[in-house]
């Protein structure tokens, strides 16, 4: 039994990002197809359907195939976090390939479109500002700012007076944990190791803080054809944003706040680490379901710098020095990306890339 709910952890997620990537597209409204700002009315339904089923069928095929490979790798080697990271990996590289060939296809077609004066692009005249709408939003974001305090604060002392108490830890500190809670690998109790830990912790919290705050800061749009219902919905969305933020905050809080115990060397209840993992779980549930339902989805919302096309580069990273936001809602996928022409959105981009390159480089180095 423990065998297969510790197999599941790696097969589990694999399966629910496949099924989410290879359903994207009907998660995403009818403003946005394949990346592509176009009004999908323009578009004949069965051209559609035939795009979707040829997204899902590449993809079932690349993941039968990932998955076939990391079976291989688990009967050949005894490392399998190794195995499961280079097949996420493969699919994650997999899927943009046949998401980017089929946005190129997509934006062939609004060309001919645009050429054949069949749409037109949507003109700047259409930027709704509403003083009192963004002051309400204003409100909030400052509500969930001084929420998202306390936990980083209850983290922030629990690293302090773990450090301070460095010399009643043991030998080594508990570094990783299976769905039961028991500590899976140890490190030496150093000062560097132990302040890594602390830091790992403590930024991860300060981290979904900071993205949630970022993206309740991301422009709304309202419906032009109802701007008061509009406005209404938005502020609940950007409400339920910011509780889902807030639960996924806390569930990070319960894992520090553990793994502080364990270091202690206070054996965990299994029951509070399956609690935590299904408090994790809802929380990205919750966002995913709200971000589904986002209200800037519509094609009738107000026009952004978001809705040029020249602002992106295939549909998903998002590019323009003239725009000061950091993040912006996805055109494909679900949640928010950052503007790689900003300041900070350059900062975030160029520090990512260097940090999943020290990975990736950590994880061959291991391999050998």
């Amino acid at each position: 039994m423990n065998n297969i709910l510790y197999l599941s952890s790696y097969f589990l997620p694999l399966i629910i990002l496949y099924l989410i990537f290879s359903n994207m597209n009907i998660l995403n409204g009818n403003k946005y197809l394949y990346g592509v700002n176009i009004d999908k009315n323009y578009i004949d339904e069965n051209q559609i359907k035939a795009f979707n089923k040829k997204f899902k069928f590449y993809h079932t095929i690349g993941f039968i195939v990932v998955l076939l490979l990391f079976i291989m790798f688990m009967f050949f080697s005894n490392n399998i976090e190794i195995g499961f990271t280079f097949a996420l990996i493969a699919y994650l590289v997999y899927s943009s390939i046949i998401y980017v060939i089929l946005h190129s296809k997509i934006k062939n077609i609004k060309s001919e479109l645009l050429k054949n004066n069949v749409v037109s692009e949507r003109k700047t005249a259409q930027v709704f500002v509403d003083m009192e709408f963004l002051n309400e939003r204003d409100k909030l974001i400052n509500k969930f700012k001084y929420l998202y305090l306390i936990p980083i604060l209850i983290v922030l002392v629990g690293c302090i007076f773990t450090f301070i108490n460095k010399d009643n830890l043991g030998e080594y500190i508990p570094t990783q944990f299976d769905y039961n809670g028991s500590v899976q690998d140890f490190i030496p109790n150093t000062t560097i190791n132990l302040l890594g830990c602390l830091l790992s912790m403590l930024g991860s919290v300060i981290l979904i803080s900071f993205i949630s705050i970022s993206s309740l800061k991301s422009r709304l749009k309202v419906d032009t054809e109802n701007i008061e219902i509009s406005k209404s919905e938005n502020i609940k969305y950007l409400r339920k944003t910011g509780y889902g933020f807030f639960i996924l905050v806390i569930s990070f809080t319960l894992l520090a706040i553990c793994s502080f115990i364990s270091m202690f060397g206070i054996s965990i209840n299994p029951f509070i680490f399956k609690i935590t993992t299904f408090i994790t779980l809802a929380s990205v549930v919750l966002l995913c379901l709200n971000f589904v339902k986002s209200p800037n989805s519509k094609y009738t919302s107000s026009y952004s710098s978001e809705d040029d096309e020249k602002n992106w580069i295939f549909g998903m990273v998002y590019n323009n020095p003239n725009d000061p936001s950091f993040m912006v809602q996805k055109r494909f996928g679900i949640g928010w990306t950052i503007n790689i022409g900003s300041p900070l959105g350059k900062l975030f981009f160029i520090t990512t890339i260097v940090a999943l390159g020290f990975s990736l480089f950590s994880l061959i180095k291991n391999m050998f």
